[in-house]
């Protein structure tokens, strides 16, 4: 099932982000695709900050690190940002064995720099649409 929603703004984005923190099943795979500047980033704020309880709560961009990591209540929250990923054995040294666990639930921004995706991942690509953007949103990877 394919789902498009208009985003006119960054605040339609953070509310969607957040609507979607508040459904997603623990463990969830969530891939964001979509060029520089698309909204990734700022969708992954706004998801983790809900999930996580805290709207207040600081999310760098994990650019440079590859990955940052949030706990709350059972849960670990995974933010991979694969952009500057240079080879894929990185992976192993910031715990990609953890992506699909139980209880742990992972944003990846530039999932297409991954030779092998999740089958049972939830896809959303962020498209620049006039002054906003579109995202269209599925089940699986693509």
């Amino acid at each position: 099932m394919e789902q498009k929603i208009v985003l006119p703004d960054a605040a339609a984005t953070e509310k969607l982000a957040t609507e979607w923190a508040g459904t997603i099943d623990k463990g969830s795979i969530i891939l964001l695709y979509g060029d520089l500047g698309a909204g990734k980033t700022c969708f992954a704020r706004a998801f983790i900050r809900a999930r996580m309880g805290d709207i207040d709560l600081v999310v760098p961009s994990p650019t440079f690190t590859l990955v940052q990591e949030y706990e709350r209540e059972g849960e670990t929250l995974l933010h991979l940002d694969l952009y500057r990923m240079e080879d894929e054995e990185e992976l192993h040294a910031i715990g990609w064995q953890r992506v699909g666990a139980s209880g742990v639930t992972t944003l990846i921004e530039w999932p297409e720099r991954l030779s092998t995706l999740p089958d049972d991942a939830i896809t959303i690509h962020l498209d620049t649409h006039d002054a906003g953007r579109i995202a269209t949103i599925t089940k699986g990877a693509v």
